[in-house]
């Protein structure tokens, strides 16, 4: 009741007062879809009250329409968040710890004026550097006055009807109407371009007018940071439908700008699928091998289709259907000394490519070979060098070279094929073998003139000497995954995939706000992963370093900053008081959730809240055993978790003697 006689006193001193003032500021209004907001960008104003006056152009008297109140607690600065976000386009609920960081930000003086002037205008709204006056009429002038406690005051005029901002133009330059969802890219100079924007659609030919639609869509930067990229995809499109569209671009407040050039597509059926290219066959041990160059298109494919045939202009049957991420098919379904028939086609979501030219193959038996023998290895240059004979010279045409990774790595060939030379000796040098330290195992196969392998030589093992000067590569893309409320998983990149020889990693661990980390490891782990468990309000850094099978150490990683935020618990339910047998009991709802324990505040009569008693938190009821006739008593209950955050208070209770 206070504040509302206080309300009315002012306004009443305001408008007595109006025509004895001299000193009047200006401030700039601007009206929006949800009414007129004026932006004060001053300091005073938001940490005093202050009252909002207007009236209509042909109106003599100010009328009181807002007033403002300094925010007290980061408790009210998030009520009046949530209150605003349905008059802020593109705005979201912000978490606890956000609205606490800005909490702490406005009473922080080396950070209240980046505050003041943060370019989105709901953050002022939210401590009053700023008002929004929802009560307004389209069409009509207003005048404004603010005055605050002290006096100080400013003015404005605004005639309120929705202006379109003049953005940069928004072109369109890449249309697709792809598969199965059309894909619409925009683009703008980022000089004055539009923070957000939304897309209109209309079908071509129609009498229907464009409107808005609501699917997926979004913005980034191109390469040389010059521009603004717009782009969308309709997902609610009819397949076979041409539509128009544009899109427009939108400031914070939710004013749209002018509209983008429109364009026309039909969705689906029209994309032209490429057909296969470079279609190869070559005889290989057992069957024929089909090759063909890898497909651009694979967002838009569905399958690789293969046809055979022993006749090369009839009886063309299909032999497979790939995935189109396949390059190469084996045709097993062969007999030695016949010619064979392939083509291949590219099948879409809605039709299919050409065929491919015609390719012919020839298998011609399978020869058996030994392997080569008296393989040996060595290190020459600092590359491994391999040496081996063979003592078939009828029907060796050359030979393979694979290489395996490690003991339990995969062999995959490293070699073209090297030619068979009779009576000497054949040698390799792996020059792509770059992994000092890392063990690699080698082995060898004949190549017989049909194509055909032998079996795998016997494997041997080299390993590229590392020098004590070897500098590893740190780790990084250092990432945190809450695993549960306590524990969290602290990933990177394996390193050995890509440094190769890494024994094991070292994970040291800092609190926030020490400048360096402890010489010792907090975990020594074998895998790229660490797990560690954190207690409430725990904020520490962590680093990684790698170690290789020789003991060389890389430098730290890029450091991650992980903390803990307590979630709060959920106030209690269905509090209940009741009287029996001349005692007063305290009840409510028990929880699911582990409780630590319970506060019970009561109030008396006017007096402020105090903490009346704390119970344990398996206990639903509480007996009130100092209760005097006269007075009234009200109640709230709170939860407390195990790292003694307290939740919100309960809806109160009241009772009367």
């Amino acid at each position: 009741m206070k504040n509302i006689v206080y309300f009315f006193s002012v306004i009443l001193l305001y408008t007595n007062s109006l025509s004895g003032q001299e000193q009047v500021t200006a401030i700039n209004m601007v009206s929006t879809p949800n009414g007129i907001y004026a932006d004060l960008n001053n300091i005073d104003f938001g940490n005093k009250s202050y009252v909002v006056l207007r009236k209509e152009n042909q109106q003599a008297e100010y009328q009181p329409v807002l007033q403002h109140d300094p925010v007290r607690s980061a408790k009210e600065l998030g009520k009046r968040i949530n209150d605003l976000l349905f008059y802020m386009p593109e705005s979201s609920p912000l978490s606890d710890s956000t609205v606490n960081m800005l909490w702490s930000y406005w009473h922080n003086p080396e950070t209240q004026i980046e505050f003041v002037t943060a370019p989105a205008p709901h953050l002022k709204l939210y401590v009053g550097l700023a008002f929004l006056d929802t009560s307004v009429a389209l069409g009509k002038s207003y005048d404004y006055i603010i005055e605050n406690e002290d006096g100080d005051r400013y003015n404005g005029s605004v005639v309120h009807r929705l202006d379109t901002i003049d953005f940069t133009a928004m072109r369109s330059f890449d249309v697709d109407p792809g598969e199965g969802y059309p894909e619409l890219r925009f683009h703008s100079s980022i000089v004055n371009g539009a923070p957000s924007f939304e897309v209109y659609r209309k079908v071509s030919g129609g009498f229907d007018d464009f409107e808005k639609i609501h699917t997926t869509k979004g913005m980034v930067l191109n390469e040389t940071q010059d521009s603004v990229i717009y782009f969308t995809q309709d997902t609610t499109v009819l397949q076979s439908v041409r539509y128009d569209y544009f899109i427009r671009g939108k400031d914070l407040m939710g004013n749209l700008g002018i509209a983008s050039d429109t364009v026309s597509l039909q969705v689906g059926g029209n994309r032209n699928v490429n057909a296969g290219f470079n279609i190869n066959t070559a005889a290989v041990d057992r069957g024929i091998r089909i090759t063909w160059d890898s497909l651009d298109q694979r967002f838009s494919l569905q399958n690789i289709v293969i046809y055979k045939s022993a006749d090369y202009d009839t009886g063309y049957a299909l032999l497979a259907k790939l995935p189109v991420t396949d390059t190469e098919y084996i045709d097993y379904d062969v007999i030695g000394g016949t010619d064979y028939y392939y083509q291949v086609l590219i099948q879409g979501e809605s039709n299919m490519s050409f065929a491919s030219a015609r390719t012919s193959g020839l298998y011609q038996g399978v020869v058996n070979l030994v392997p080569p023998h008296s393989v040996r290895g060595e290190i020459i240059d600092g590359k491994p060098g391999l040496s081996w004979m063979h003592q078939d010279s009828l029907h060796v045409d050359g030979y393979y070279v694979y290489r395996a990774v490690g003991r339990n790595g995969e062999l995959q060939q490293v070699s073209n094929m090297i030619p068979y030379e009779k009576d000497s000796v054949t040698t390799f040098l792996d020059s792509t073998a770059t992994d000092a330290g890392e063990v690699f195992y080698y082995g060898i196969t004949a190549v017989s003139k049909t194509q055909s392998l032998s079996p795998m030589s016997e494997l041997i093992a080299i390993s590229i000497p590392e020098s004590k000067n070897h500098r590893m590569s740190a780790p990084d893309r250092l990432q945190a995954i809450w695993m549960d409320r306590n524990r969290v998983s602290i990933t990177w990149r394996d390193m050995d995939r890509w440094e190769g020889s890494i024994d094991h990693y070292n994970v040291y661990r800092k609190l926030k706000d020490s400048a360096e980390f402890p010489k010792e490891p907090v975990a020594t782990v074998e895998i790229n992963e660490f797990v560690d468990t954190l207690r409430a309000n725990d904020m520490y850094d962590y680093a990684v370093q790698s170690v290789s099978i020789h003991e060389n150490q890389s430098a730290l990683s890029t450091a991650i900053s992980i903390e803990r935020i307590p979630d709060k618990l959920l106030p209690p339910l269905k509090v209940r008081v009741m009287e029996n047998k001349g005692k007063v009991y305290l009840t409510w709802d028990g929880s699911e959730t582990q409780i630590e324990k319970y506060h019970i505040y009561r109030v008396v009569n006017t007096d402020p809240p105090v903490l009346y008693k704390t119970l344990d938190g398996n206990l639903t009821a509480i007996e009130d055993t100092d209760i005097k006739q006269g007075n009234n008593y009200l109640y709230y209950v709170a939860c407390v978790d195990q790292d003694e955050m307290e939740s919100d208070w309960s809806e109160e209770v009241i009772y009367s003697p």
